[in-house]
C-alpha cells in the first residue's frame, strides 16, 4: 500500500501532462499529493518528515508555477528536493552523529558499524547524481521527456534499494 502510495502522485502527474499541459498537470500533482498523504493518514501508515518536507515542495514549486505561468519552478522541484535530502543525510550523519540510512534500516538488517557509512554516502551521491541529472534534462529536453524521466527515477531509486538490500541480504536479522 506504502509504495502505491509513494507512486500515485507521479502517476497522476504523467497522466495529467499526456491529457493537457504541464500547467494542469501540475495542478493534479498538487491535489494528487494531498491524496497520497491523506491515504497514507487513513491507512494509519506514519508520515515521515521527508515526506511532508517533499509535500511542501510540491505545494510551493506548484503554486509558483501556476502563479507565474512558468513551468521551470515545477521543473526544478526534483533537483531542489533530491539536494535537499543529500544535505540532510550528510548534515545529520556529520553534525549530529545520527545515519540517517541506520535510524531507517537498522530494525531490519545489522551490517558492521562501517558500512552503515558507506551506505549513507551511497545515498548522498545517489540525490546529487539525480539532482545534477534533473537540472540538466530541465532544460536540455522537452517537458515531455523531462516528465517521463521521473519514472525513470523512481524505477532507478528501487533498483538502488534492491541492489542494496540483495548486497546486504547476509546481514538481514531473522524475524521471529
Amino acid at each position: 500500500m506504502k509504495q502505491f502510495a509513494e507512486f500515485f502522485p507521479i502517476a497522476a502527474f504523467l497522466i495529467a501532462l499526456w491529457l493537457k499541459d504541464i500547467y494542469f498537470a501540475t495542478g493534479v500533482l498538487m491535489v494528487a499529493t494531498a491524496l497520497q498523504l491523506a491515504l497514507l493518514k487513513i491507512t494509519k501508515h506514519p508520515i515521515t518528515g521527508m515526506q511532508w518536507a517533499v509535500a511542501g515542495m510540491v505545494w510551493i514549486f506548484g503554486a509558483l508555477t501556476l502563479g507565474f505561468h512558468d513551468e521551470r519552478f515545477i521543473k526544478i522541484k526534483p533537483t531542489v528536493v533530491y539536494l535537499a535530502m543529500a544535505a540532510a543525510f550528510f548534515i545529520s550523519n556529520t553534525f549530529f552523529k545520527k545515519n540517517l540510512v541506520k535510524a531507517t534500516l537498522s530494525t531490519a538488517l545489522a551490517p558492521p558499524e562501517s558500512t552503515w557509512g558507506k551506505l549513507n554516502a551511497l545515498w548522498i551521491a545517489m540525490f546529487v547524481a539525480m539532482a545534477g541529472i534533473n537540472l540538466l534534462l530541465a532544460y536540455t529536453v522537452s517537458t515531455e521527456v523531462w516528465a517521463w524521466s521521473k519514472m525513470a527515477f523512481f524505477i532507478a531509486t528501487l533498483v538502488f534499494v534492491g541492489a542494496q538490500i540483495y548486497t546486504l541480504r547476509q546481514y538481514l536479522k531473522q524475524q521471529p
